[in-house]
């Protein structure tokens, strides 16, 4: 392979290498924020099988910011609960819809209808997937990466990144070429993975995991109604018997109560195998080069979080990199992804790691255990709460981040407030032309500095708040000043209604106050009062 390295070499900002959902999602954040991205991937066609299936509600959030949260319900299959069965006949439910969020449940939605999402959407921003471009090796300096490709034709192309992301997968080539290190552990368990079309008494609108002594089994809803993906437990090791159908049909017995469930298998589209193990890279950034989903972390299936993190990765980071870009941010900002996301993966890791084991307890003791617990558990909301949260990954803060102000000088109205570090909430506002939702007022924006005016009414005193708000922000976003006195013909995208103070409420605020909101959504300041000092400060951070 002999490889260009002429003067006009392809050049680029970033570097996205593998075109699974999370490197898609970080090249649509990037390019849509006008970073020049090329976007490789060794395989030469998209893959047809699919092992992540569940898309929880903070995803949907991530996706909705997009524009494509509504797309991905069209095509997917709401899941409203989980129907856990400690028995053959108990049932623990899980209810999902009871979640703060605007989409309150979780969705099926197979791994390549996301990547067709966000591949459709990358593209449309101007990306470039190239399909059957492979990276040979890499080598950073402290101005940028230096990266050898191997193309679709067999020729070598040289070509020089500021910054490169390595999406590419849990064997990730880059992170072995940087020289970062991870934790590798096996869990010692394998699943069986199957897709199947079958006529099964059941409601397609929840999940139905089986805890039974021959081990466990979950019958998950596909979007094609009548399509289900089955999940069981099987004997690890490489001695262990492959998988095939008649092991199939002998799980759905054992496993399930429903009357001959083998028989209503009318088609079986895929049956695989899939060993357990865990991975946590030492490091998220080794100086221009940044690793995410996969490559930065793999865990158990039990749970379905692998692909949610991957693409809240991409979404934490994309921002940040374009800031740091463009020159409006120092490269110091990028040590924050680490420190923000992989705490988030080492306590997804712990959590899946434990249910796995717990699902898969055989020794009839430790069962009785189970059994006991998951009833304690159907009596205790705030319990089942705290689980509904952990499976739709709204359990995420970042308040002991760096680029959160710990010193929140806005205490609102108590518990429940949302403050910085925390997600920000979302509430009906009017915008003159109609109620509209917040979370919508802010889709796309960068920084934004929610201003809550409360009852203010005097007109220049509003008009000199908005402008001192607009000259703290700067080039770094918008502002949305929210009243509870304006009336309908005073609004505008920029100064919202909110005559009912279902948005003051949702912030805790019982006066005027200042949110400022970063472009994960997630807040990265509070201040009582129209003081703009904090705010100017905390974006002046950025460049330090």
């Amino acid at each position: 392979m002999e490889a260009n390295t002429t003067d006009d070499a392809a050049s680029c900002e970033v570097l996205v290498v593998g075109a699974g959902p999370t490197g898609l999602l970080a090249a649509e954040e990037l390019v849509r924020r006008g970073v020049t991205v090329r976007l490789i991937e060794r395989s030469t066609e998209r893959s047809t099988q699919s092992r992540a299936l569940v898309v929880g509600a903070r995803t949907l959030e991530v996706l909705d910011d997009l524009g494509l949260a509504e797309e991905a319900v069209r095509r997917g299959r709401i899941l409203h609960r989980i129907d856990v069965h400690p028995g053959r006949d108990d049932v623990v439910p899980l209810e999902l819809d009871g979640i703060d969020s605007p989409f309150p449940f979780a969705l099926s939605l197979p791994q390549p209808e996301v990547v067709d999402l966000l591949e459709s959407a990358a593209v449309k921003r101007g990306a470039v997937v190239e399909r059957g471009t492979e990276l040979v090796a890499c080598r950073q300096d402290a101005n940028g990466v230096t990266a050898e490709l191997r193309m679709p034709d067999g020729s070598g192309q040289q070509v020089r990144a500021d910054w490169l992301i390595a999406c590419d997968g849990a064997h990730s080539d880059v992170r072995r070429a940087a020289g970062v290190t991870a934790d590798h552990r096996d869990l010692h368990r394998a699943f069986l993975l199957a897709d199947v079309a079958a006529d099964w008494d059941l409601p397609q609108d929840r999940l139905h995991p089986w805890l039974s002594g021959h081990g466990i089994l979950v019958l998950l809803p596909l979007p094609e109604t009548g399509c289900w993906r089955v999940i069981a437990d099987i004997p690890a090791g490489g001695d262990a018997p492959e998988p095939d159908e008649d092991m199939l049909a002998r799980l759905l017995a054992e496993r399930t109560p429903l009357p001959h469930p083998e028989h209503a298998v009318s088609r079986v589209d895929w049956l695989s195998r899939f060993e357990v193990r865990e991975s946590l890279a030492g490091h998220y950034r080794q100086g221009r080069i940044l690793l995410a989903g996969d490559a930065a972390h793999t865990h158990s299936p039990v749970g379905g979080q692998g692909m949610n993190v991957g693409l809240q990765d991409a979404h934490n980071l994309a921002w940040k990199l374009a800031l740091v870009t463009h020159g409006q941010a120092g490269a110091r900002l990028l040590d924050s992804y680490e420190q923000e996301r992989r705490p988030v993966a080492d306590r997804v890791l712990h959590a899946t790691a434990r249910a796995t084991k717990v699902a898969t307890l055989h020794a009839p003791a430790a069962r009785t255990l189970r059994h006991q617990a998951l009833r304690l558990i159907s009596r205790a909301d705030p319990v089942r709460h705290r689980l509904a949260l952990g499976v739709t990954e709204l359990f995420v803060d970042y308040e002991h981040s760096p680029q959160v102000d710990h010193d929140d000088h806005d205490h609102g109205s108590g518990a429940g407030r949302p403050g910085a570090g925390d997600l920000s909430p979302d509430a009906f506002v009017h915008d003159g032309t109609g109620f509209t939702t917040l979370r919508h007022c802010l889709r796309g924006s960068d920084h934004a500095l929610l201003v809550l005016l409360g009852y203010e009414d005097d007109q220049e005193t509003i008009t000199d708040v908005t402008h001192a708000a607009q000259e703290a922000v700067g080039d770094f976003g918008v502002v949305l000043a929210v009243s509870r006195t304006r009336d309908r013909g005073d609004l505008s995208r920029s100064l919202l209604g909110d005559r009912h103070g279902a948005c003051h409420r949702a912030f805790g605020a019982s006066g005027p106050g200042l949110c400022l909101i970063r472009p994960d959504r997630f807040i990265a300041h509070r201040s009582r009062g129209w003081d703009m000092a904090g705010v100017r400060e905390r974006l002046a951070a950025l460049s330090r």
